[in-house]
């Protein structure tokens, strides 16, 4: 993910702790990550399968479980039930410049073609990996 957005050029000089270059950032088991891309602006933090993800989940499916019954809502609850990864994003939308947006829709977009994911915003909805809206609750 780190290769990705510096290869994207999006920040001037942006630093990730772990280091970029450390193996931590490089294994597929990574925990987290953390991005600092603009003095005095909040980093994004990437994690994987840690922090509060397990009870984010378990809310999530509590209210697709409710909502209405439909074929895409079915797939929803099913990838969820079946994913072997979570990568959850955290950054304050009102301290994002306009390239964090942009990268952020590119790590999303490459983190759900690679891992054959569905991506989640809790404005937009669900997403397939092409990025196109398939549901929304």
């Amino acid at each position: 993910m780190a290769e990705f957005i510096l290869e994207g050029e999006y920040f001037d000089q942006p630093e990730f702790t772990p280091a970029a270059e450390s193996p931590e950032a490089g294994t597929e088991n990574w925990d987290s990550l953390a991005l600092s891309y603009e003095a005095g602006r909040q980093p994004i933090i990437f994690t994987l399968d840690g922090g509060n993800t397990k009870e984010d989940l378990e809310q999530l499916l509590f209210l697709l479980e409710h909502s209405r019954k439909s074929k895409p809502q079915q797939e929803v609850l099913q990838r969820i039930r079946e994913a072997a990864k979570i990568v959850s994003i955290k950054a304050d939308p009102e301290q994002l410049t306009d390239d964090a947006w942009e990268m952020l829709n590119g790590v999303e977009a490459l983190v759900a073609r690679k891992l054959d994911g569905i991506i989640y915003d809790p404005d937009t909805g669900f997403h397939d990996k092409n990025v196109k809206q398939f549901y929304r609750l």
